[in-house]
């Protein structure tokens, strides 16, 4: 007797715990926060919101997922009980932000976990609980991703076809499409989605340098020297070490001083061998540091 009596006291203890969470996290009391949702997954593992809550406050992002997913069946049910929105954020594929509140998102989040681990037989695992690819363009990307760590371009061009223009996937859903044409030799139809994906990148999108790059081979590949040149360079400013962009820049500068004027040719060994801005190469951009604000209306994107 005194055993059944002691599991719902347990799981009360547990809602309380998400309750005093909820309240401290609104407050912007994130510390205590994190206090209760530890103490609510504590007294019940099986509180997908309580990892939620851990998850909005950046805490063990990782098993959160994991944690969420497992217990896939009661996302929201704290939520929907007590009518207190929650979300938070996670990444789809490498670049790409969205809000994670949904059952839909959590199993977008989930697969992009174990892409970015690069655990291939979980994250196919895992895409079979994703949405159907042919009704979702964020399947549909993760598919594009996977195809790109296996290095299936034929794949990879397949996936992205018609991603160009979604307002969130476009820029990285065209930098996949112009590198699996450049890596399949269709250079001329990799300059023209490779050169919108740029003109719509932001100057701050880590996907910038990668553009230009393929840009630059794609140009190169066509006997665009001139034009692959400057594109070159900005990598080559932006990150020395990037893939074989200094050994292309350095012939590219020989092929110049042997076929155009002293002056030229002085200019484009110059801008190679010149100093190059101090600096690491750019990381992925980082989550908010403080949580996710959470509002009634908010959805995944």
């Amino acid at each position: 007797m005194g055993h059944t009596e002691q599991v719902p006291r347990t799981a009360d203890q547990a809602e309380q715990a998400w309750l005093r969470g909820m309240d401290a996290y609104v407050s912007g009391e994130y510390g205590h926060a994190e206090l209760e949702f530890r103490t609510a997954v504590e007294h019940d593992p099986g509180m997908a919101d309580a990892w939620l809550g851990l998850h909005a406050l950046k805490v063990d992002v990782a098993g959160a997922v994991v944690a969420m997913h497992t217990h896939r069946d009661r996302f929201g049910e704290q939520r929907a009980k007590y009518g207190r929105p929650l979300n938070s954020w996670y990444w789809l594929g490498w670049w790409v932000q969205l809000v994670l509140e949904t059952p839909r998102d959590l199993a977008l989040a989930h697969a992009s976990h174990w892409l970015d681990g690069r655990h291939l037989p979980e994250l196919d695992l895992a895409l079979a609980h994703c949405p159907p690819p042919e009704g979702d363009p964020a399947t549909r990307f993760l598919l594009a991703c996977r195809a790109y760590l296996g290095k299936d371009w034929q794949q990879l061009l397949r996936h992205t076809g018609g991603l160009e223009d979604d307002p969130l996937l476009g820029v990285e859903a065209g930098l996949f499409a112009g590198m699996a044409r450049v890596r399949l030799g269709l250079y001329d139809k990799a300059e023209q989605v490779l050169a919108t994906a740029l003109a719509r990148c932001r100057s701050e999108h880590p996907q910038r340098k990668e553009l230009r790059y393929w840009l630059a081979r794609a140009y190169e590949e066509t006997g665009r020297a001139p034009a692959a040149l400057p594109l070159y360079r900005a990598v080559h400013q932006a990150d020395p070490a990037f893939m074989d962009t200094a050994v292309r820049l350095t012939a590219l500068a020989a092929e110049a001083a042997d076929s155009t004027p002293t002056l030229f040719a002085y200019d484009a060994t110059a801008r190679l061998s010149g100093p190059v801005p101090a600096g690491t190469a750019p990381t992925p951009p980082l989550a908010p540091l403080s949580p996710a604000p959470t509002t009634a209306g908010s959805q995944a994107a």
